[in-house]
């Protein structure tokens, strides 16, 4: 578990984070990070971090 908190351009952040590991042969294959509050991480990336316009985003 590890705090992580930010702020760019008025946005914020500020909760705490899981990294979630799979390991194999004794190496690290996998990680995944998991937020405490996945709502608040929602708000502050979408506010810090502009989309692309919506054909962009799609696949060929």
């Amino acid at each position: 578990m590890h705090r992580g908190w930010s702020n760019r351009d008025g946005a914020n952040v500020d909760t705490v984070w899981v990294l979630a590991f799979r390991i194999e042969d004794g190496k690290i294959k996998e990680a995944r990070n998991f937020s405490y509050d996945q709502a608040a991480a929602d708000s502050f990336f979408w506010q810090a971090y502009q989309l692309k316009p919506l054909p962009d985003r799609l696949a060929n």
